[in-house]
């Protein structure tokens, strides 16, 4: 089983402050973000099942989830190759 984990992020995002937009973009991150994670290429596309740990009996983690109040997420899951989409 591997670990896989990351950020729910996205480059080009304009900072507000105070209302206003700066004229600078930076690499944005979305804090609480649902991900899901699906079987690579699947159609109609099929939910993988993922592990919120890599214990000999692993505990299965809800498909979605959600990331991190930072933006960061990470899961457990058998090899493969997985598509994952993030929303909110």
């Amino acid at each position: 089983m591997y670990k896989i984990q990351g950020w729910v992020e996205a480059g080009n995002t304009v900072v507000q402050t105070g209302g206003l937009d700066s004229s600078n973009v930076v690499q944005g991150s979305f804090p609480l973000s649902q991900v899901a994670v699906y079987v690579h290429g699947s159609s109609p596309a099929t939910l993988a099942a993922i592990y919120s740990d890599n214990n000999a009996s692993p505990t299965p983690l809800a498909n979605p989830f959600t990331a991190n109040a930072d933006g960061s997420f990470g899961f457990y899951a058998d090899t493969g190759r997985f598509d994952l989409v993030f929303s909110g």
